[in-house]
């Protein structure tokens, strides 16, 4: 299995869009992930919200090298409906964007339920 950097590496080398090659990046930096003075903590904005997410398990294995100082910044969170990593926009959110309707809909749904079966008349 390879690692997490590598991975990674390759992941850019081949989807992200502002890679330039030669361990440059289009946004007049060095990739953070491909330059020679790579640190372990290199993170690059573009790669986390354009790229990174079309690949889930890389997600969530990129996202769990950061886990102990992301998690208690509460930056990031993992949905508990797909599983999927975002950024809360409150410290009580559980679902990300994409599930938090459908989930409030069925939670709303199994509400008018209980409340039928309770006051249905007879």
């Amino acid at each position: 299995m390879q690692s997490l950097v590598d991975d990674i590496k390759q992941d850019v080398k081949s989807n992200c869009a502002t890679y330039a090659g030669g361990g440059r990046c289009l946004l007049d930096r060095p990739c953070p992930f491909l330059s020679k003075d790579v640190k372990d903590g290199a993170r690059c904005s573009y790669y986390e919200n354009a790229v990174l997410p079309a690949d889930d398990t890389l997600t969530l294995r990129y996202w769990s090298r950061f886990s102990k100082e992301a998690t208690d910044k509460g930056s990031v969170k993992v949905c508990q409906s797909c599983n999927k990593v975002f950024t809360p926009k409150s410290n009580a959110e559980k679902y990300c964007g994409g599930c938090r309707d459908e989930v409030k809909r069925r939670q709303k749904s199994e509400q008018n339920k209980r409340y039928y079966r309770q006051n249905k008349p007879r």
